[in-house]
């Protein structure tokens, strides 16, 4: 099964989080995805799409379940996938 995780990219001082402010974002990944839409604030509502557990006949590394249960490897998956989005979210 797929699983999504709703995150947030704040609003830079003074702008948008992101440019263009008034399109949807999408950065795929293969078996995963992570989108952004822009909120009135200047915030984005991200959306990160994966399936809950790796499969390892396409090569995923890791699943949407250990992700939630370890801070520290989402945070090392999302440098690693996603560092630019990563680098906008607290």
């Amino acid at each position: 099964p797929v699983a999504y995780k709703e995150l947030t990219i704040p609003p830079r001082a003074g702008g948008w989080a992101l440019e263009p402010h008034d399109a949807l974002h999408i950065w795929p990944r293969g078996a995963f995805m992570l989108i952004a839409l822009p909120n009135r604030d200047g915030s984005f509502a991200a959306t990160l799409f994966m399936p809950s557990a790796p499969t390892k006949q396409r090569g995923e590394e890791v699943g949407m379940d250990e992700l939630e249960r370890s801070p520290a490897l989402a945070k090392m998956f999302f440098r690693a996938h996603f560092p630019d989005a990563q680098a906008l979210m607290p």
